[in-house]
Protein backbone atom coordinates (compact mmCIF):
# COMPACT_ATOMS: atom_id res chain seq x y z
CA UNK A 1 0.00 0.00 0.00
CA UNK A 2 0.75 3.27 -0.83
CA UNK A 3 1.88 5.70 1.87
CA UNK A 4 -1.23 7.40 3.33
CA UNK A 5 -0.56 11.04 2.93
CA UNK A 6 0.43 13.66 -0.21
CA UNK A 7 1.83 16.16 0.96
CA UNK A 8 2.30 19.81 -1.06
CA UNK A 9 3.02 23.39 -1.67
CA UNK A 10 0.35 25.67 -0.21
CA UNK A 11 -0.52 28.89 0.70
CA UNK A 12 -2.84 31.23 1.15
CA UNK A 13 -2.53 35.03 -0.13
CA UNK A 14 -1.72 37.79 2.60
CA UNK A 15 -5.43 38.50 2.89
CA UNK A 16 -6.68 35.40 3.19
CA UNK A 17 -3.94 34.49 5.58
CA UNK A 18 -4.65 37.03 7.71
CA UNK A 19 -8.98 36.75 7.40
CA UNK A 20 -8.16 32.59 8.00
CA UNK A 21 -5.83 33.20 11.13
CA UNK A 22 -8.50 35.69 12.77
CA UNK A 23 -11.40 33.44 12.36
CA UNK A 24 -9.65 30.61 13.54
CA UNK A 25 -9.00 32.74 16.62
CA UNK A 26 -12.61 33.29 17.37
CA UNK A 27 -14.12 29.23 16.99
CA UNK A 28 -10.40 28.41 19.02
CA UNK A 29 -11.26 31.02 22.34
CA UNK A 30 -14.56 29.72 22.50
CA UNK A 31 -13.58 26.41 22.07
CA UNK A 32 -10.51 26.38 24.77
CA UNK A 33 -13.51 28.08 27.36
CA UNK A 34 -16.29 26.15 26.82
CA UNK A 35 -15.55 22.76 25.40
CA UNK A 36 -15.12 19.83 27.48
CA UNK A 37 -12.98 17.73 25.04
CA UNK A 38 -9.20 18.63 24.88
CA UNK A 39 -9.60 17.96 21.25
CA UNK A 40 -12.51 17.81 18.56
CA UNK A 41 -13.68 17.98 15.06
CA UNK A 42 -15.30 21.13 14.82
CA UNK A 43 -18.65 20.82 12.40
CA UNK A 44 -19.40 24.27 11.32
CA UNK A 45 -23.11 25.92 12.04
CA UNK A 46 -25.13 27.19 9.35
CA UNK A 47 -23.64 30.54 10.21
CA UNK A 48 -19.95 29.74 10.33
CA UNK A 49 -20.34 27.68 7.45
CA UNK A 50 -21.90 30.87 5.27
CA UNK A 51 -19.21 32.91 6.63
CA UNK A 52 -16.32 30.73 4.86
CA UNK A 53 -18.07 29.84 2.28
CA UNK A 54 -18.32 33.41 1.45
CA UNK A 55 -15.12 33.91 2.02
CA UNK A 56 -11.52 34.92 0.10
CA UNK A 57 -10.00 31.49 2.03
CA UNK A 58 -12.80 29.23 0.50
CA UNK A 59 -12.13 30.61 -3.20
CA UNK A 60 -8.90 30.26 -3.02
CA UNK A 61 -9.14 26.63 -2.01
CA UNK A 62 -11.90 26.27 -4.84
CA UNK A 63 -8.88 27.62 -7.22
CA UNK A 64 -6.21 25.42 -5.84
CA UNK A 65 -8.40 22.33 -6.16
CA UNK A 66 -8.77 23.13 -9.68
CA UNK A 67 -5.81 22.51 -10.32
CA UNK A 68 -6.04 18.92 -9.35
CA UNK A 69 -9.47 18.26 -11.20
CA UNK A 70 -10.67 18.12 -7.31
CA UNK A 71 -14.64 19.86 -6.67
CA UNK A 72 -14.14 21.56 -3.40
CA UNK A 73 -15.20 19.63 -0.38
CA UNK A 74 -16.46 20.54 3.15
CA UNK A 75 -15.22 22.56 5.04
CA UNK A 76 -14.34 21.63 8.97
CA UNK A 77 -11.84 22.42 11.98
CA UNK A 78 -9.92 20.51 14.08
CA UNK A 79 -9.37 22.02 17.25
CA UNK A 80 -6.96 21.76 20.69
CA UNK A 81 -6.77 22.92 23.56
CA UNK A 82 -3.70 24.14 25.36
CA UNK A 83 -3.30 21.98 27.95
CA UNK A 84 -0.82 20.68 30.88
CA UNK A 85 0.02 17.53 29.36
CA UNK A 86 3.00 16.77 27.43
CA UNK A 87 2.18 14.24 25.16
CA UNK A 88 -1.23 12.73 24.08
CA UNK A 89 -1.75 9.25 22.04
CA UNK A 90 -4.49 10.10 19.84
CA UNK A 91 -7.43 7.48 19.37
CA UNK A 92 -6.98 5.48 16.57
CA UNK A 93 -10.59 5.57 14.74
CA UNK A 94 -11.68 6.02 10.47
CA UNK A 95 -13.73 9.18 9.58
CA UNK A 96 -17.25 8.63 8.58
CA UNK A 97 -20.35 10.82 7.67
CA UNK A 98 -23.54 9.74 9.12
CA UNK A 99 -26.05 10.10 11.41
CA UNK A 100 -27.14 8.44 14.85
CA UNK A 101 -29.92 5.80 13.74
CA UNK A 102 -28.43 4.86 9.83
CA UNK A 103 -27.09 1.44 9.86
CA UNK A 104 -24.29 2.20 7.90
CA UNK A 105 -21.78 4.97 8.25
CA UNK A 106 -20.06 6.56 5.25
CA UNK A 107 -15.84 6.51 5.13
CA UNK A 108 -14.79 9.53 4.22
CA UNK A 109 -11.85 9.06 2.12
CA UNK A 110 -9.32 11.83 2.52
CA UNK A 111 -9.09 15.35 3.45
CA UNK A 112 -6.99 18.27 2.85
CA UNK A 113 -5.75 19.74 5.91
CA UNK A 114 -4.13 23.32 6.42
CA UNK A 115 -2.56 24.26 9.90
CA UNK A 116 -3.46 27.58 10.29
CA UNK A 117 -2.59 27.91 14.24
CA UNK A 118 -0.68 25.97 16.36
CA UNK A 119 2.71 23.85 16.30
CA UNK A 120 3.39 22.27 12.53
CA UNK A 121 5.48 19.09 13.95
CA UNK A 122 2.77 17.47 15.47
CA UNK A 123 2.92 13.53 14.10
CA UNK A 124 -0.34 11.88 12.40
CA UNK A 125 0.17 7.96 12.38
CA UNK A 126 -1.59 5.30 10.19
CA UNK A 127 -2.33 1.72 10.41
CA UNK A 128 -3.68 -0.82 7.90
CA UNK A 129 -6.55 -1.18 8.81
CA UNK A 130 -10.32 -0.83 7.29
CA UNK A 131 -13.95 -1.36 8.84
CA UNK A 132 -14.53 -4.46 7.87
CA UNK A 133 -11.50 -5.67 10.60
CA UNK A 134 -12.68 -7.60 13.81
CA UNK A 135 -10.87 -5.37 16.06
CA UNK A 136 -13.53 -2.15 14.80
CA UNK A 137 -16.07 -1.37 17.10
CA UNK A 138 -18.73 1.09 16.18
CA UNK A 139 -19.81 3.53 19.62
CA UNK A 140 -21.61 6.82 20.00
CA UNK A 141 -20.13 9.66 21.94
CA UNK A 142 -20.92 12.93 22.53
CA UNK A 143 -19.56 15.82 20.72
CA UNK A 144 -18.62 19.22 21.64
CA UNK A 145 -21.96 20.80 20.45
CA UNK A 146 -24.31 18.23 22.85
CA UNK A 147 -25.59 16.12 20.05
CA UNK A 148 -24.51 12.15 19.69
CA UNK A 149 -22.46 10.89 17.17
CA UNK A 150 -21.15 7.31 15.78
CA UNK A 151 -17.79 6.69 15.44
CA UNK A 152 -15.65 3.72 14.04
CA UNK A 153 -12.51 3.28 16.55
CA UNK A 154 -10.52 -0.22 17.95
CA UNK A 155 -12.13 -1.96 20.53
CA UNK A 156 -11.05 -1.46 23.63
CA UNK A 157 -11.99 -0.02 26.84
CA UNK A 158 -8.94 2.81 26.61
CA UNK A 159 -6.59 4.00 24.76
CA UNK A 160 -3.68 1.71 25.87
CA UNK A 161 -6.14 -1.22 25.43
CA UNK A 162 -6.56 -0.40 21.95
CA UNK A 163 -3.00 0.48 21.45
CA UNK A 164 -2.23 -2.92 22.40
CA UNK A 165 -4.87 -4.30 20.23
CA UNK A 166 -3.63 -2.94 17.19
CA UNK A 167 0.20 -2.47 17.81
CA UNK A 168 2.70 -0.16 15.83
CA UNK A 169 1.40 2.49 12.93
CA UNK A 170 2.48 1.53 9.48
CA UNK A 171 3.22 4.77 9.03
CA UNK A 172 4.18 8.00 10.38
CA UNK A 173 4.67 11.77 9.45
CA UNK A 174 5.74 14.86 11.56
CA UNK A 175 5.88 16.93 8.10
CA UNK A 176 2.58 17.04 6.99
CA UNK A 177 2.64 21.18 7.93
CA UNK A 178 4.37 24.09 6.79
CA UNK A 179 2.60 27.00 8.35
CA UNK A 180 1.84 29.25 4.25
CA UNK A 181 4.41 26.59 2.83
CA UNK A 182 2.72 23.53 2.62
CA UNK A 183 -0.64 20.94 3.31
CA UNK A 184 -0.97 17.76 3.04
CA UNK A 185 -4.38 15.35 1.23
CA UNK A 186 -4.27 12.92 4.42
CA UNK A 187 -5.83 9.07 4.08
CA UNK A 188 -9.22 8.98 6.33
CA UNK A 189 -10.65 5.72 5.90
CA UNK A 190 -8.37 3.54 7.75
CA UNK A 191 -7.29 4.01 11.01
CA UNK A 192 -5.10 6.61 12.04
CA UNK A 193 -4.56 8.92 15.03
CA UNK A 194 -2.71 12.48 15.85
CA UNK A 195 -0.47 12.80 18.60
CA UNK A 196 -0.28 15.51 20.06
CA UNK A 197 1.07 18.32 22.57
CA UNK A 198 -0.47 20.76 24.95
CA UNK A 199 1.89 23.27 24.31
CA UNK A 200 0.19 25.61 21.98
CA UNK A 201 -3.52 25.34 21.23
CA UNK A 202 -3.77 23.92 17.51
CA UNK A 203 -6.30 24.87 14.79
CA UNK A 204 -6.86 22.65 11.46
CA UNK A 205 -8.98 23.65 8.72
CA UNK A 206 -10.16 20.35 7.50
CA UNK A 207 -11.35 19.93 3.80
CA UNK A 208 -13.16 16.67 3.65
CA UNK A 209 -13.47 14.78 0.57
CA UNK A 210 -16.08 11.49 0.03
CA UNK A 211 -13.92 10.13 -2.78
CA UNK A 212 -11.88 7.24 -2.83
CA UNK A 213 -8.00 7.67 -1.54
CA UNK A 214 -7.36 5.92 -5.42
CA UNK A 215 -7.75 9.64 -6.38
CA UNK A 216 -4.49 11.11 -4.57
CA UNK A 217 -2.95 7.97 -5.57
CA UNK A 218 -3.54 9.07 -9.43
CA UNK A 219 -2.70 13.05 -8.32
CA UNK A 220 0.38 11.80 -6.59
CA UNK A 221 1.64 9.76 -9.98
CA UNK A 222 0.70 12.90 -12.12
CA UNK A 223 3.03 15.16 -9.75
CA UNK A 224 5.63 13.12 -9.24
Amino acid sequence: MQTPYLTVPFSFSDTAWLWAKSNSLIILDHYQQTAPLDSALIVPSSEQQQLWNNSIVYTELQEFFKKFSLPMGDIQFFVYKKTKAKYTLGNPHIDTMGRIGEETLYDVGFRFNVVLLGDEDTEMTWWNIDRNSPMIDCIEFTGPNGQLRKRLQVKGESISDRYQTIGQPQWRSTKLARLTQQASFVRTDILHAINWTGANPRFTLSIRFMQKWDLIESLRAAIT
